[in-house]
């Protein structure tokens, strides 16, 4: 059986109003669908383009077109799920749903608009961006000055509407369902010689006892009918695009040729699709828009040359790609003789933001453009290196569009809620297994930087992610692993967030007065209290954690003092209000004197004001990212055309480095043996990597964004040019003083900028290093 555990279970949804969830299968997750949709804003623009493409040359639809780009994203309402799902489960959290690919059309934006057919035609839906779903129309270039005029006159043209499919757990019944899938799907799609189906439609015809099916175990066949018309769609059928704007959502079934006679548990979890439809009005997302004109691009392409062709492609991929230095398309022809008795191959390199490609083809005019399309990509994965093809498909025309099946990775897409953001950092990695090998792509989001994709190759196995949330002041947390695929994070991701309820108990023996408990949150933010009598010993108070990490809570009898802070969860009191066995961690104890700052092994220590048992520490330098193999992920990749370093960074400890540390302290200073570390807070004003030439001098190559949080992870992908290349080499080689990373700090309290730097060549014994140079190609 697959693993279903992360998926929803359409069996236990969960609804108020606009806000619909479903518990996850196994443990983990509740997942919430949209609630609507709107315009994306992207780099604070709306994400609405039009581009008016004319070639001179050309006068036919090839030379002259338009391209709209629409960019949308979906309304969670985490909060208002959260409180639902806490009302089943103390711990719960949730999270986004995840979307398939599916269909998007524009639809006339009043009774009275007539569009013309291909802007209403279904468009393959890609859900690429951080926050939600791309999608391109090619148009006309009489179309495209039509929505030119819409854009730029304020009227609402079109709204889009989109179709697309969750997959999730079918519900189950304690019922068979035997039948002859030839002979039931006949039934089911007679007088529909194209197969397609509503799906509402296709639930209400499996409830007609007529239908060439069994149904044994007394279940109504109503409920059977939703299980089955799931299963059915997941065995045989697509989803596929409406006949009409205003219909359901479809599916294709395809009737088996075999004969053969199945019987199906129904109550066997299986892992099935459904159909879902969303309203989205682009137009109304400009209004706020101070620059229309801003959105639309007047292209002019200079004329081919006598006897050439072009093919545009453009692919669908996440912007922000880490660990892929290479994706795209081989365009290859057959030969056609007598005038071309060899075959033509041309490479589309797609480069992010836009991912299009123009290739040229010297062919004749007459000759049908049919060709094979190959995806390839080149993954970097610290050490790991894979070059990867994918099968070859067949296509024709002008037009290409590549889909991610083109393409032989999958991708892994995190993004970080703003509100996430202003608390935290988020660190990981990528880890999976392929071609024998264990492979660790790190991952580090923070502001400003809060949208990263890693690619896994198809066919790779043990694929996880791996996160940690960690705050400017050393605290974190950490999530169970989840499976790739678009993974969006928030406050709602984590326990500690969101609404608490906390049941009070007292143990009264009998005679006691009744005693009053003040209970406050951790963050001071809410206050209540609670009166318990023997007649009445319970209460529950509840209360908002605003980060998850403040999450507890303290209380107290009126008058008295306060208690330490607990986690969200019961508390238990005898009648002196004192708490019952293990309600309450003991209090900390006093450190015994110790001095007050050090240094050991350049690594600067200094105990935490007003708490000497917490000893905050500095890293002497940089360090590098390491792979589940404990190899510092940093790759150069030797391509025919280019040559890319590839590394990552952090300012931290190495692995058990703080163990370390613990050790040396306690041999030093023994009244510090039960101390606790944190990393120092610091601010990352700028992480580097600088180059040496032959002459010594020192040049910055780049820079890139660090976490505003320990460790300070920093991700660098650099095109190096080939004096670079060979100096670079030769620092990953061994040779000291060449390459370089730099940490420029300020620390807490300080005014005066600090700069931490590492030699690469030491993050590897002797020449170690050139393992890590590839040649590809």
């Amino acid at each position: 059986m697959d693993d279903l555990g992360d998926l929803p279970d359409f069996q236990a949804s969960l609804g108020a109003g606009a806000t619909q969830l479903y518990a996850p299968f196994g443990s983990g997750q509740f997942l919430v669908l949209p609630a609507g949709a709107v315009l994306a804003v992207v780099s604070g623009q709306p994400g609405l383009a039009l581009s008016l493409v004319r070639r001179p040359d050309q006068p036919g639809s090839t030379g002259n077109y338009a391209m709209l780009d629409i960019q949308i994203t979906e309304n969670f309402p985490l909060d208002a799920a959260l409180s639902l799902a806490r009302g089943l489960s103390s711990g719960a959290t949730v999270r986004p749903i995840s979307i398939d690919l599916g269909f998007a059309r524009l639809i006339p934006g009043g009774p009275g608009i007539v569009l013309p057919p291909e802007m209403t035609a279904p468009t393959p839906l890609g859900w690429a961006t951080s926050e939600g779903a791309r999608w391109t129309h090619n148009l006309d270039v009489s179309t495209g000055e039509l929505i030119k005029g819409a854009i730029l006159g304020g009227a609402l043209l079109f709204t889009a509407r989109i179709e697309f499919s969750i997959r999730g757990v079918a519900p189950r019944a304690p019922a068979v369902a035997d039948f002859v899938p030839a002979d039931l799907l006949a039934a089911l799609l007679s007088g529909r010689p194209d197969g397609l189906i509503a799906a509402p439609e296709l639930v209400e015809r499996l409830q007609d006892p007529a239908l060439p099916l069994g149904v044994e175990g007394g279940v109504a066949r109503d409920r059977v009918s939703q299980i089955l018309a799931d299963r059915l769609a997941a065995a045989y059928g697509s989803l596929v695009p409406a006949p009409a704007a205003t219909d359901p959502p479809y599916f294709r079934l395809a009737k088996p040729s075999s004969a053969e006679r199945v019987r199906w548990d129904l109550g066997t979890p299986t892992a099935v699709s459904r159909a879902f439809v969303l309203q989205v009005d682009p137009l109304s997302g400009l209004r706020p828009a101070a620059d229309l004109a801003a959105l639309i691009h007047e292209v002019t392409i200079p004329p081919l040359d006598l006897g050439m062709r072009e093919i545009v492609a453009t692919a669908n991929l996440p912007p922000n790609r880490v660990g892929l230095p290479a994706v795209g398309a081989r365009v290859s022809l057959p030969p056609a003789p007598p005038g071309r008795p060899s075959g033509i191959d041309k490479t589309a390199m797609f480069t992010p933001p836009d991912d299009q490609a123009r290739i040229e083809l010297q062919i004749d005019p007459d000759e049908a453009l049919d060709y094979s399309v190959t995806g390839f990509a080149i993954i970097a994965a610290g050490s790991s290196i894979y070059q990867l093809e994918a099968e070859p498909r067949q296509a024709s025309g002008e037009w290409l569009r590549v889909q991610g099946s083109d393409l032989p990775v999958t991708f892994a897409h995190l993004t970080a809620s703003d509100r996430m953001m202003k608390q935290a950092s988020v660190s990981g990695a990528l880890k999976y297994s392929y071609a024998g090998k264990q492979a660790t792509q790190p991952i580090a989001l923070s502001a400003g930087a809060a949208d990263v994709a890693v690619a896994v190759p198809t066919g790779a196995e043990n694929a996880s992610v791996t996160l940690t949330a960690t705050t400017a002041s050393g605290q974190s947390i950490s999530l169970n692993p989840l499976r790739p695929g678009v993974i969006r994070l928030d406050l709602a991701s984590f326990p500690g967030y969101g609404p608490h309820r906390v049941p009070v108990t007292c143990r009264f023996n009998g005679g006691e007065s009744p005693i009053e408990i003040e209970l406050e949150s951790e963050d001071g933010s809410t206050q209540g209290s609670v009166s318990l009598a023997p007649s009445a010993p319970t209460a529950e108070w509840g209360y908002v954690a605003g980060s998850p990490f403040c999450p507890g809570y303290r209380y107290r009898v009126r008058g008295g003092g306060w208690s330490n802070v607990l986690d969200p969860g019961p508390l238990g009191l005898l009648p002196d209000g004192t708490p019952m066995k293990n309600s309450e961690p003991p209090n900390d104890q006093d450190s015994e004197s110790a001095p007050v700052s050090f240094d050991i092994e350049g690594v600067h220590v200094a105990a935490r004001p007003g708490d000497p048992s917490t000893l905050l520490y500095l890293p002497a330098t940089p360090a590098p990212e390491l792979d589940t193999s404990s190899k510092p992920t940093l790759s150069i990749l030797k391509m025919p055309q280019s040559t890319v370093l590839q590394l990552g960074a952090r300012f931290a400890l190495p692995p058990n480095g703080e163990a370390a540390l613990l050790r040396t302290i306690a041999a030093q200073y023994p009244a510090l043996a039960q101390a606790k570390l944190q990393p120092a807070q610091v601010k990352v004003t700028k992480a580097a990597v600088l180059l040496a030439d032959e002459k010594g001098s020192t040049a910055e190559l780049a820079t890139s964004p660090s976490s505003a949080f320990p460790p300070y992870a920093a991700i660098f992908s650099i095109k190096l040019s080939p004096a670079q290349a060979a100096q670079a080499i030769s620092g990953v080689g061994g040779r000291r003083g060449v390459l370089f990373v730099d940490y420029t700090i300020v620390p807490a309290g300080a005014d005066t900028p600090q700069v931490k730097r590492c030699d690469i060549s030491t993050w590897f014994a002797g020449t170690d290093g050139l393992t890590h140079v590839r040649a590809l190609g």
